[in-house]
């Protein structure tokens, strides 16, 4: 069975929120541990109507020897689907100054598509490139927050 769809970390993975985030794809797989991209951190008190914002950046590879077009991302088994949202860039190396600041790369829109049909475009990715997905976490006044959200990123596409 052929691998299509490799996930990486970038350079910039920080455990806390004060750091850059994202960057350049890098040699090391995610694994889809617990914990393994966002770091816990407290939501606004409950009742607040003000959000906080916490952003990851993951890279999708295309892994097989073909280019591959009509590439989309979504996300599904989101937890908590009011929280999580992703965004595609334009380029590869995009950064964050810190874990709570939106990425750099402004033409980022952030979507909560749950299928491929309305997956976000990546159009055309050629045999061993990769782009970046964004992951934006989004805290508001939650009575009982959960450290161990859960979703899924996909990635499909034609070969």
């Amino acid at each position: 069975m052929a691998t299509f769809w490799e996930f990486y970390h970038t350079t910039f993975r920080p455990t806390g929120l004060t750091t850059t985030v994202g960057g350049a794809i890098t040699s090391a797989q995610l694994a889809g541990d617990l914990n393994e991209l966002f770091a816990y951190v407290d939501g606004p008190p409950s009742g607040s109507e003000t959000a906080e914002y916490q952003y990851r950046k993951i890279h999708v590879k295309n892994a097989s020897t073909v280019q591959l077009t009509g590439v989309r991302a979504w996300i599904d088994a989101v937890e908590h689907s009011e929280q999580i949202a992703i965004g595609i860039e334009s380029g590869n190396a995009s950064t964050s100054t810190n874990g709570t600041t939106a990425p750099t790369d402004p033409s980022i829109e952030f979507l909560q598509p749950n299928a491929y049909s309305t997956g976000l475009n990546i159009d055309t990715l050629p045999a061993s490139q990769s782009t970046g997905i964004w992951i934006r976490q989004t805290l508001s006044g939650i009575d009982e927050p959960d450290p161990y959200a859960t979703l899924r990123v996909n990635v499909g596409g034609i070969k």
